[in-house]
């Protein structure tokens, strides 16, 4: 679809790409928000101190931020969809990593990586969607992926604390995540654009 077509809301809810990519948001809103809330405290858990731990995660944050118009930039001159993809498979093979983090030496780089590359999911499902459904009804269409992935978003720390009591550990809970993160790459790369009617 080209940018000159703009889908509305209910156009767009007859699209399978439109139910695959909410589908694909909605799994990372449950894997990130599981997955983040419990930085600390694993990192706490695995021997970290509170100030090493919370360093960490500034360096997660400041790249983050810094990634991110670069990341906007190669979403317009490549296909955020597999971008996207990418992305999110690539934050699941990190979220393995992650379990295995143990000195400083190794929190530093993982968390850099993860900043870089957990930094482009937001501006690059932001261009999928507008490139898929277009620019004129973007917050409606916006407006119907909203309430489902904040849902899942907002389940997240309650179905990870959960599966940390069920083990005793983060390791089945971060497995979790990974899977999440995985299974919404695969569908983002299978939701092929909408065709222009």
């Amino acid at each position: 679809m080209t940018d000159e077509r703009s889908l509305t809301r209910r156009e767009a809810l007859r699209t399978p790409a439109f139910w695959l990519l909410l589908a694909a948001f909605s799994l990372v809103g449950l894997g990130i928000t599981g997955f983040q809330s419990n930085w600390h405290p694993f990192l706490i858990e695995t021997g970290f101190g509170p100030a090493e731990a919370s360093f960490g995660i500034a360096i997660y944050g400041l790249v983050s931020g810094l990634v991110r118009p670069g990341w906007g930039l190669l979403g317009e001159r490549y296909p955020a969809r597999y971008l996207l993809g990418g992305v999110s498979v690539a934050t699941a093979v990190l979220i393995m990593v992650f379990l295995n983090v143990r000195g400083m030496a190794a929190l530093i780089p993982v968390m850099f990586m993860a900043g870089f590359i957990m930094g482009g999911y937001l501006i690059l499902r932001t261009l999928l969607t507008a490139n898929y459904f277009g620019r004129a009804h973007l917050g409606a269409v916006n407006s119907l992926f909203r309430p489902i992935v904040m849902g899942t978003g907002a389940a997240g720390p309650i179905l990870f604390g959960a599966l940390y009591d069920l083990q005793g550990g983060y390791t089945l809970a971060f497995l979790t995540a990974a899977l999440a993160w995985g299974a919404s790459g695969v569908i983002v790369l299978l939701a092929k654009p909408p065709r222009a009617r």
